[in-house]
């Protein structure tokens, strides 16, 4: 079966590129205040590349995508800790 990419690992570093900006987009949707109803599109994107990078079977940008996103809720734990914000994100 072809494939759209010939090498799994440079096609998961793509993906991480994508998955930072969608995180990037939900902290703004979370400092922002908005609803999960105008979210839905940021959390089907996200599930959208987590599933497309599952598929891609990219072992070593594992380390990549779990390292941005493990740093995104830490920061999003702190900043809610400083900020002394109790909502949910």
């Amino acid at each position: 079966m072809p494939a759209f990419f010939t090498n799994p690992n440079t096609f998961g570093l793509y993906l991480y590129i994508i998955i930072a900006v969608f995180l990037s987009d939900l902290d703004w949707c979370v400092e922002a205040g908005r609803s999960c109803r105008k979210n839905i599109v940021t959390y089907v994107s996200l599930a959208l590349c987590f599933s497309i990078w599952k598929k891609s079977q990219a072992r070593t940008s594992l380390i990549a995508v779990a390292a941005i996103v493990l740093l995104w809720i830490v920061l999003r734990f702190y900043l809610a800790k400083r900020q002394k914000i109790t909502g949910p994100f």
